[in-house]
């Protein structure tokens, strides 16, 4: 049965295997200590009220004994073991969330424009909370619930074995009636953890097009949305707690049989002189103790199913492969010790090396059916700029995002100062290329700190170096705090030109003999834009630059203009000789300055 499926729990506990020794011993001696409370307590009962009856203050003294020995017990055990489990289960939660945190950083490219930001969050607010419960809390409550029980009733069964058995295969009866519910509870659960995804979806879409919403007045279209959403939660939630009432409206029914039961045979025991009044007081809390153990498995197994829902959105996103460090294996089983060394590479320019970037008959699709990329071939040379023009989705994103390796090609090849793309690992390929993209990321912190992202371990001076090379020191300078200003989130506080010369500070301060520019001007005033232009000009000398512009007049410049259109390179050179052409790059150069 799905719902029961082990391999699912087990995949919760492997995450404590740093500590799964020091958790079973403590976790083990923790419901020993409890579950003997739960033992003595009717033996404890049993001696006092004997005692008081027959006025013996040996029995007495003896109760009081076991009774002052419990407490002492209590005292010297719990508060360690519990200090000790506590510790554990936080340090097993911190661990978790590093793994989970950590896999999402190492995501490939692909899963991250497939998948919802909101959706990945909540697995990690959401879902690995709801799974830590598993091994925490509510896994010793489990535990505790199932051995005192298990103890009370064999107790039970020495009182009276005949009477015992019968009482405990009614409490069984409704055990089994619950494991049935299980799996249709798991399928509530599946659907609960998945609409809180849909949820944080939700949520991340109106923080992150806030001004959209209100300029659009789509304020009531999302809230309706939420409302549906919480709904369809809501309506399941109640699913589970109807299920959970009738359960627990069965249990009471059949705890109360038993209880009845315990009650008419300890009666009859008590007529015949069979059992003293001590012995049925002790009979009827074991029973009491048998019950809550069939009555809280109903709500383990509900808990259960939350438990292995959440498990399941978490393992699916672990399983999710890794960005994987691309090597050439050809090369590393020649000869290892060589590729190695020539794996270290540095980011100054081999100066035999004349050809930089090399792509021939490249060949790409995001989905099978849609190829993207076909037979693209082009070639740059150490120090050229080069620009990819071409209408709106010809591929030349695409290429970019090649060549950061955030996608492989069906088929082709690629190379970067001479070496096939594959030999470099994904670290060291990266530290070749500075990107400035159309839009860059800024973080929810300083100025100083978005620019030393560039190098990490930037001293101030060589911030502020790179920053009056992006032509942007004279607007920090006017700010509050300078280059201590916090910017908000996604540098709400500062303009697009603003945004876009601290992204370009942090091109000059990484110094990469390799510079990808994606639209970088684009979608930006004629002032910022006169800026970005001339820090885009300083940033450029020295290094091979790779272009995607779509103004025309931006690259007329350029070393070597490839027109890319449907995938394929239709037309290349410089700029003079396609406007003397006559071909669709005169059409687009002339349709552009028409629109001027």
């Amino acid at each position: 049965m799905r719902s029961l499926n082990l391999n699912e729990y087990r995949n919760i506990f492997k995450y404590l295997r740093p500590n799964k020794l020091f958790y079973a011993f403590i976790m083990t001696f923790d419901c020993i200590t409890e579950i003997s409370f739960y033992l003595l307590k009717p033996i404890v009962m049993k001696l006092m009220l004997d005692a008081a009856i027959k006025s013996d203050l040996a029995m007495l003294q003896k109760g009081i004994l076991i009774t002052l020995a419990i407490c002492i017990m209590g005292m010297l055990l719990f508060v360690p073991l519990e200090f000790y489990l506590f510790k554990i289960f936080q340090t097993t939660s911190a661990h978790i969330r590093n793994c989970v945190f950590d896999h999402i950083l190492h995501l490939p490219v692909p899963y991250i424009e497939r998948n919802h930001s909101g959706d990945t969050i909540s697995r990690l607010s959401n879902d690995v909370p709801v799974m830590e419960r598993a091994f925490q809390w509510s896994f010793r409550m489990i535990l505790v619930t199932l051995l005192s029980g298990m103890s009370a009733a064999t107790m039970m069964l020495f009182l009276d074995w005949k009477v015992s058995i019968i009482l405990i295969l009614i409490g069984l009866l409704s055990v089994v009636i619950n494991v049935k519910q299980a799996n249709d509870l798991r399928k509530v659960n599946d659907r609960i953890q998945k609409k809180m995804g849909e949820y944080t979806e939700n949520l991340s879409n109106v923080i992150n097009g806030f001004m959209t919403i209100k300029s659009l007045q789509l304020d009531k279209s999302m809230l309706e949305n939420t409302k549906k959403i919480n709904g369809e939660i809501l309506k399941d939630t109640i699913a589970i707690s109807t299920k959970s009432a009738f359960s627990e409206t069965r249990n009471f029914f059949f705890s109360s049989i038993n209880f009845i039961g315990v009650i008419l045979l300890a009666s009859y025991l008590a007529i015949k002189g069979i059992s003293s009044l001590g012995s049925v007081v002790s009979m009827v809390f074991l029973l009491n103790t048998v019950n809550n153990m069939f009555g809280n498995i109903n709500s383990m197994l509900i808990n259960l199913q939350g438990y292995l829902a959440a498990s399941s959105r978490v393992s699916g996103l672990m399983e999710t492969e890794k960005e994987v460090e691309r090597v050439d294996i050809d090369a590393v089983n020649k000869n290892s010790t060589d590729f190695k060394i020539e794996n270290e590479i540095k980011t100054e320019i081999n100066p035999k090396i004349k050809t930089m970037i090399e792509l021939q008959d490249i060949e790409f699709s995001y989905e099978a059916a849609n190829k993207v990329l076909s037979k693209i071939s082009l070639s740059i040379k150490k120090g050229e700029v080069a620009a990819l023009v071409g209408p709106s989705g010809g591929g030349k994103s695409t290429i970019m995002k090649l060549l950061l390796g955030y996608y492989q090609p069906q088929s082709g090849k690629m190379s970067i100062q001479g070496r096939a793309i594959k030999e470099f690992t994904l670290e060291k390929l990266r530290a070749l290329i500075a990107y400035v993209p159309q839009d860059a990321y800024i973080f929810d912190t300083s100025i100083a700190e978005n620019i030393r992202y560039g190098k990490a371990d930037a001293s101030l001076e060589e911030i502020k170096r790179a920053a009056k090379a992006a032509y942007a020191d004279e607007f920090i300078m006017e700010l509050s705090n300078g280059y201590d200003t916090l910017v908000g989130e996604r540098g709400v506080k500062l303009s697009g030109g603003q945004r876009q010369r601290i992204s370009i500070a942090r091109a000059f301060l990484k110094d990469a003999p390799i510079l990808l520019l994606d639209e970088a001007t684009s979608s930006l005033d004629s002032q910022s834009e006169l800026y970005i232009q001339e820090a885009l000009q300083t940033l450029m000398q020295g290094k091979t630059s790779l272009v995607i512009a779509h103004r025309l007049s931006t690259i007329e410049h350029a070393d070597v203009i490839f027109l890319i259109d449907e995938g394929r390179i239709v037309e290349f050179g410089k700029h003079e000789d396609l406007l003397a052409k006559g071909d669709l790059y005169q059409t687009l150069h002339r349709l552009q300055f028409e629109d001027v």
